[in-house]
């Protein structure tokens, strides 16, 4: 029988949604952060659970020929990236296999999806166009960083090589003010302290930034040291944010102040302009998500396609870029701020025929009438990790729209839903 602290040969089989490998003890699956199929590894189990262990790498002694030597100093450490040790070209095979993987299991072997080639992103490194990065103080002063895997440890990081090169400068200089303006961490251990998280978002269409403080409490010194920032090279505004909560693990308090500047950051997706409020949500991988808006494009019949329905909507980025298309459009997003970036960005685009409610996906369409008795030819999705509300699988089941476009960033939520749909679709 298998004991937490036993060692034991295993061969990694595929990854798992958060970049680790799997393997199989006597059939019972064994979770390894590190390591990628075919590798043969001695491991020692660390948690065991009713259906998978946990466990560490102790010793690769197969390796798999394409893995790499990762570009950055912090990777294994910070919890913020699980696959640089993989060759790119090989990343996008076992990426390809995994939705393949999670099709099989929740719908079914013999499934009727079609799966093509995985796209690469047009940039492997300094694609990520914004930064939220905890702080901690170090005897050298204050320091930004991420989390260390599976941990609430803050690992210091000098530059993140996947954050854009303006993003690593302004947080450097952001640092140094700090320092000179006497501005500390929260220390959780104590209780006390300033400043939690430092926020830069990046425009990829301007390349201004606005950096918001997210902040225990208001304190005089935030409007000396906010002016500073709002004085940086390229910095458009400058906000911040209350969460006095220490209990709380959302990034963003429930308000913010804007203290200098513009309070909205500019950016486009082809055609259509967007401004974005601090909070809302937009693709942090704004090439990549041309690629997807292009694609999505493809789906769309202009013949037959007149109303749509946008699931999760965020600051409207889908609604808006195909609002021409169609006759009618709906956005539906819980988040007040990127419905209010919605609603600004409506009418930056001058798009009448767009309507966008804030509130509850599965709510709305059973009260408000602008969609509970409206027919959609086309409905958007593109939820959490968590997928599609139960209550909204109903309500597609019943509705039997025409279309439904699924934008997923979790294969196996995206394959237990299709299985669900498939019963109307």
């Amino acid at each position: 029988m298998l004991k937490s602290g036993q060692n034991v040969l295993i061969t990694i089989k595929r990854i798992g949604i958060n970049g680790e490998g799997i393997g199989y003890y006597k059939r019972l699956a064994v979770f390894v952060h590190g390591v990628i199929p075919p590798e043969e590894v001695v491991v020692r189990i660390d948690a065991l659970h009713e259906s998978y262990a946990e466990a560490t790498a102790l010793k690769i002694k197969k390796h798999a020929f394409y893995r790499t030597e990762p570009f950055c100093k912090h990777y294994g450490e910070c919890g913020g990236c699980q696959l640089q040790h993989v060759a790119y070209e090989e990343q996008l095979r076992l990426k390809e296999a995994m939705l393949e993987q999670a099709f099989r299991r929740y719908v079914g072997e013999k499934t009727a999806a079609t799966f093509k080639s995985c796209g690469a992103s047009p940039q492997e490194r300094r694609y990520r166009h914004k930064a939220q990065m905890p702080v901690l103080n170090t005897e050298t002063g204050l320091k930004a960083g991420l989390y260390r895997i599976n941990s609430k440890d803050i690992v210091a990081i000098d530059a993140c090589p996947v954050q854009t090169d303006a993003i690593n400068a302004t947080i450097t200089a952001i640092l140094a003010l700090c320092d000179t303006h006497g501005v500390y961490a929260v220390d959780l251990k104590a209780g006390r302290g300033l400043l939690r998280t430092l926020v830069v978002r990046q425009s990829a269409a301007t390349a201004t930034m606005h950096v918001t403080f997210v902040v225990t409490l208001f304190n005089r010194v935030l409007k000396t040291l906010t002016e500073a920032v709002a004085a940086l090279d390229g910095v458009s505004g400058v906000s911040i944010s209350k969460n006095h909560d220490l209990d709380n693990h959302e990034i963003f308090g429930p308000t913010y102040e804007v203290m200098h500047g513009e309070e909205m950051l500019p950016e486009r997706l082809h055609d259509t302009e967007f401004l974005l409020h601090p909070p809302a949500f937009f693709q942090l991988n704004p090439p990549l998500f041309k690629t997807v808006i292009d694609y999505v494009g493809t789906l769309l019949d202009d013949r037959s396609d007149k109303t749509m329905l946008d699931l999760y909507t965020g600051c409207g980025a889908l609604a808006l870029t195909f609002a021409k298309r169609f006759d009618a459009v709906v956005g539906i997003d819980h988040h007040p701020s990127s419905i209010a970036s919605a609603r600004r960005n409506k009418m930056l685009n001058a798009a009448e025929n767009v309507d966008f409610i804030l509130g509850d996906a599965a709510e709305v369409i059973r009260r408000d009438k602008r969609v509970k008795t409206k027919p959609f030819d086309v409905v958007f999705c593109d939820p959490p990790r968590t997928g599609l509300d139960e209550r909204l699988i109903r309500w597609l089941l019943q509705k039997r729209v025409k279309k439904i476009v699924y934008i997923s960033c979790n294969p196996s939520t995206l394959a237990k839903n299709v299985a669900a749909l498939s019963k109307a679709y």
